[in-house]
């Protein structure tokens, strides 16, 4: 399996879809209104990043914080059925 690459300001974004790391802040506003205080949700999506946005990209969500990311693995060998 690969390593993850984390992003720094000027590198390069990769292209088509890969497997980013990032920490969803909706939550934590939510329960930070509830509770009083919660901690930020770390989270790994398959996502692709758009250039003329300057933002990852979800199947249904745009991700502002990805702090890395890397290729998706290989998908498993088939299984065996045989006995």
């Amino acid at each position: 399996m690969s390593e993850w690459t984390h992003i720094k300001i000027g590198d390069r974004r990769p292209e088509g879809r890969v497997l980013v790391a990032y920490m969803d802040e909706s939550d934590r506003r939510f329960l930070d209104a509830v509770l009083g205080e919660a901690a930020p949700k770390e989270c790994v999506a398959i996502a692709t990043w758009n250039k003329g946005k300057s933002i990852w990209v979800t199947d249904h969500w745009y991700i502002r914080t990805v702090y890395a990311w890397m290729p998706l693995p290989a998908p498993p060998a088939e299984a065996s059925y045989d006995q």
